[in-house]
């Protein structure tokens, strides 16, 4: 019972958190703008966050799902690139050069992973401190293998999606918003569960 009871309040959580209001809601474009001014591209994270957006009244913590879930999923296609570039090569010190990389991208998800199930648990901090973890195999990547333009590309968009989200955590006033609405979404959530429950 109290797994099942785990795996219901979990997506619950997300769904209340997305949806919670918060003052930040008020105006979802004006923050977006506020973090894609201090990123490395403001129109490829303003693109990146219209066309993920679950509600034109996202709040920061919505934004924040966006940056985690496209880091994820972008660095699983870069793997995937990664590997499927190296095996074709058949020079060895190129073919060493893109270990680099797939190494690296190799931890970039494990840490995305782990960042993704913090975020589900409203440890919001440590999904900061992860994604800070994740720029040196970005870095490294980028520094050393310069012999792709679609590698380079791929890594610098990879590096755009970390800064998003790191970005994202210094707004003014939201940080505090995001932890009251974790609070809030757990009290909803586990009420809904409850209430649920009796029902049956």
């Amino acid at each position: 019972m109290a797994s099942c009871s785990c795996s219901i309040l979990l997506p619950l959580l997300l769904v209340f958190l997305v949806i919670h209001p918060s003052f930040c809601d008020d105006d979802t474009q004006s923050l977006i703008r506020d973090i894609c001014r201090q990123t490395l591209d403001f129109t490829a994270c303003n693109d990146i966050f219209q066309k993920n957006l679950p509600s034109p009244r996202t709040n920061v913590v919505g934004l924040a799902q966006i940056t985690v879930t496209q880091s994820l999923l972008f660095a699983s296609d870069t793997s995937i690139f990664i590997h499927r570039t190296k095996e074709g090569e058949r020079d060895k010190t190129r073919r060493d050069l893109y270990t680099i990389c797939e190494e690296g991208y190799s931890v970039i998800m494990d840490l995305f992973e782990e960042a993704d199930r913090s975020f589900a648990q409203g440890n919001y901090r440590d999904v900061v401190d992860l994604e800070h973890q994740s720029t040196r195999p970005i870095n490294d990547c980028g520094t050393n293998v310069k012999i792709n333009q679609e590698l380079i590309d791929k890594n610098r968009h990879m590096a755009l999606l970390v800064n998003m989200g790191i970005v994202g955590q210094r707004i003014p006033a939201c940080d505090e918003a995001f932890e009251a609405n974790v609070a809030d979404a757990i009290t909803g959530a586990k009420t809904f569960v409850s209430h649920a429950g009796r029902a049956r």
